[in-house]
Formats: C-alpha cells, structure tokens, sequence
C-alpha cells in the first residue's frame, strides 16, 4: 500500500507515452485539481485509476483534454462539487466510475450515453439526474 502524496508533474516529464496508470487501493493524498492538471498533457493515457485513496478537491475542466480517455475511476475519494462540463469532450470514455464520493449536481448530458455499457456509468446517488447513470451508489 502507497501512502503519501505523488508528484504527478513529474508523469508529463519521465513517462510522456504513459497509457495506464493504476494507483488505486491505497492511501495517496493530493487535490484533484493538481493531480489532473499534472496528466492533463499525457495524450497517450487511456486508462487512470485513482480510486480508494484520500484524494480531495474538484475535477477541473483540464480533463476535457485527456481526449484518449477510455477509464477513469475516481471511486471511493473525498472529491467534491460538480462534474465540469468538458468532460463530454471525452468521446472515448466508456467507464467513469465516481460512486462514494461527495460530487453532486447533474451528469453532463454527454456523459450518459456511458450509461447504455455494462459497466459505464457508475454514479453517485446525490447527483440529480442518476437515471442516466448505470448504478447509482
């Protein structure tokens, strides 16, 4: 189990054809915002993991530029406020998982069609509109 915080910077900078990246399960810190905004340039990342950890903040709106985004679970980590809008910029997405966490508001309309895949759309249960969600938590 990695606890801590990671310096995401340094992924742009050492792994800039980064695919995957797996660091769920553990005990990592850091604000959301950085953490994004530190991979937001990696435009080879398909896959982002970052569940069951202790990370805070908001998504910001960079992750509309992750445009080879086909998973991205932010599960189960204390994230907050709304999800951005730019996040139907991800025409690839096909798994967004961000159940147990505190995001409320409404699922970009772009967003649900995620709904229609087996394990697409895993919502929150405060979000508004959870009927386009494929579970809601």
């Amino acid at each position: 189990s990695l606890t801590g915080s990671v310096p995401f910077e340094l992924y742009q900078n050492f792994f800039p054809s980064l695919k995957q990246l797996d660091l769920g399960n553990n005990a990592l810190q850091g604000n959301m915002t950085e953490i994004i905004s530190g991979l937001s340039s990696i435009q080879e990342l398909y896959s982002l993991r970052l569940d069951t950890n202790q990370f805070t903040g908001n998504i910001p709106t960079e992750i509309g530029t992750m445009k080879n985004l086909q998973v991205l679970h932010l599960d189960n980590n204390e994230i907050t406020s709304t999800l951005p809008s730019e996040m139907g910029l991800l025409k690839k997405l096909g798994e967004f998982w961000f159940h147990r966490t505190e995001i409320n508001g409404y699922v970009p309309v772009e967003l649900c069609s995620l709904g229609q895949s087996p394990s697409g759309l895993n919502c929150n249960k405060d979000v508004d509109n959870c009927n386009c969600c494929s579970v809601c938590f």
